[in-house]
Parts: C-alpha cells; structure tokens; sequence
C-alpha cells in the first residue's frame, strides 16, 4: 500500500491497483501530464480509449489556451481603444483651446500690426486692417494695386528702389 497514490471517493479511501499517465503533447507543446488511478486492471477497451483520448485532451487544452490568449488580448486592445479615444478627446480640447489663443492672436495682428504682402513684381496681395488704417485705403482699393500707391510723395523712387532690390536680393531691408 502506497501513500502517495490513494484515490479518495466519497465512501473510500483505498490505493490504486493501476495507474495510467501519459502527457498531453500539441504541436510539439507539453501542457502537462494526466494521470489516471483505478481500482481495476486497464484492459481491453478501457485502454484503447484511454490511448485514444490524450490527442482529443490536448487539442481541447490548445484550443482553449488560444481561445483565453486571444481574449485577452481582445481587452488589451479593448483597453488600449479606450485609452486612445481618452488621448484623442485630450488633443482635441487642446487644438480647439490652441485655435481659439491663435485666432484672437491673428485678430489682434490684424487690428494692430501694419503689415502688407505683395508679389515679387510689387502687387499687393495682402493688407491688414491696420495697414489700411494708416494708409487710408481700404483692402479692396489695395489689394492688386503696386506698393508705392501708398509711398509718401517725399519718398524718393531710390529708396523704393533700394528695398525692392534688397528683399529680391533675399536680405532684409530696414530703413
């Protein structure tokens, strides 16, 4: 009578006359070892089916491991979606904070900083509320005419001269 291989039911507790083990080998993957303690012999068909039966507890085994594999990562992914949507959500709120600070920057720009655009040929492309302030033109009487329709009568053409040749130049012209 060996200790270590007593099967206990609910009346008895009594040692093995035969143990079966085998292990439970898929695709070359060891899940483990059953083992199988019994009052009678393994004979006959009683041990066909326990050799027939290891293949069927493996793939049951490896299909239900794949299946809680891909479970989970179905919750990570799950989780991650969520995570994603939270930082989303976050840069939106600050894009929409950041386009509002940039758009009254502009305004501000617009109202109180004289610039102007033109083309290289001198035509004015743009022109800021400020910049038709000072000029007493309005955009629309500004926008595709030449630059020096807003020169000062005691400018001389060489200063003009001097700027266009310089910004064409690619440097900046201060004066």
């Amino acid at each position: 009578k060996r200790d270590e291989a007593l099967i206990t039911t609910g009346t008895i507790t009594q040692s093995s006359y035969n143990t079966y083990t085998f292990p439970l080998i898929y695709n070359n993957t060891l899940y483990g070892v059953i083992e199988i303690g019994s009052f009678e012999p393994f004979e006959g068909k009683v041990l066909e089916f326990l050799n027939s039966i290891d293949k069927t507890i493996c793939i049951s085994l490896a299909t239900t491991i794949q299946n809680t594999k891909v479970q989970e990562l179905l919750e990570t992914t799950k989780k991650a979606n969520e995570e994603l949507d939270e930082y989303k959500r976050e840069l939106e709120s600050k894009v929409k904070t950041k386009t509002y600070e940039i758009t009254q920057l502009l305004s501000s720009f617009e109202k109180n900083v004289i610039a102007s655009k033109t083309d290289k040929n001198g035509v004015i492309t743009y022109a800021s509320e400020a910049y038709c302030t000072i000029s007493g033109y309005t955009e629309d009487q500004l926008l595709g005419q030449n630059h020096n329709i807003v020169r000062h009568p005691d400018m001389k053409k060489s200063t003009f001269k001097d700027l266009w040749n310089t910004i064409q130049s690619g440097k900046q012209w201060q004066g």
